[in-house]
């Protein structure tokens, strides 16, 4: 029993240690491009790093050696992120969000909409964007129900002041469909 624990446990440092290894490139390469002030770096957390209560603190250091600004980073957490975890409920990662957000990350809820959602997350968690999950893109042309989903996910987010993106825009036709509904920002090889 001891062995198996020790064992997921150097297996989740290990795995700490990669994603760190990850972001420090990520913000090398980031800080090598000499991007516009306004693009910014997006990068996505599994659960085990978003309740690694030193996260935060560990970010902010891999930024600051890359020079890299922190508010210029985007951090995305998955709607199944947000459900509670065995031995945690949501204290650990809710205070990791709010430290990420209080140093000057943004945080951006990605794949809203596809079954783990409910709409606490969105007004309990310290989000500035929410991410219209690719699927309910690939309708809007087609399906009603998908422009509805649509245009209730922007009227909320419009209403929170919550930025609202629509992933997967592969087209010209379902860009002009999202901007009609009101979506002015898009992700996808269009």
């Amino acid at each position: 029993m001891l062995y198996a624990r020790a064992a997921r446990q150097g297996s989740a440092a290990a795995l700490l240690a990669l994603g760190d290894a990850v972001l420090a490139s990520a913000c090398e390469t980031f800080v090598s491009l000499d991007t516009e002030p306004d693009v910014r770096l997006t990068v996505n957390l599994s659960v085990g790093q978003l309740l690694d209560r030193d996260l935060p603190e560990r970010m902010q250091r891999i930024a600051r050696a890359a020079r890299m600004p922190f508010h210029r980073l985007v951090v995305e957490i998955t709607e199944s992120a947000t459900l509670p975890h065995p031995g945690d409920g949501h204290s650990g990662l809710e205070a990791t969000l709010l430290d990420l957000r209080a140093a000057g990350a943004s945080l951006a809820l990605d794949d809203f909409g596809t079954g783990f959602s409910s709409l606490t997350h969105v007004g309990r968690f310290p989000i500035s964007a929410i991410k219209i999950d690719r699927s309910f893109v690939e309708g809007v042309l087609e399906r009603a129900e998908d422009r509805a989903v649509i245009a209730a996910v922007v009227g909320m987010s419009t209403a929170l002041e919550l930025t609202v993106v629509a992933e997967g825009v592969e087209s010209p036709a379902q860009l002009e469909a999202l901007r009609s509904l009101g979506c002015t920002t898009v992700q996808g090889f269009l």
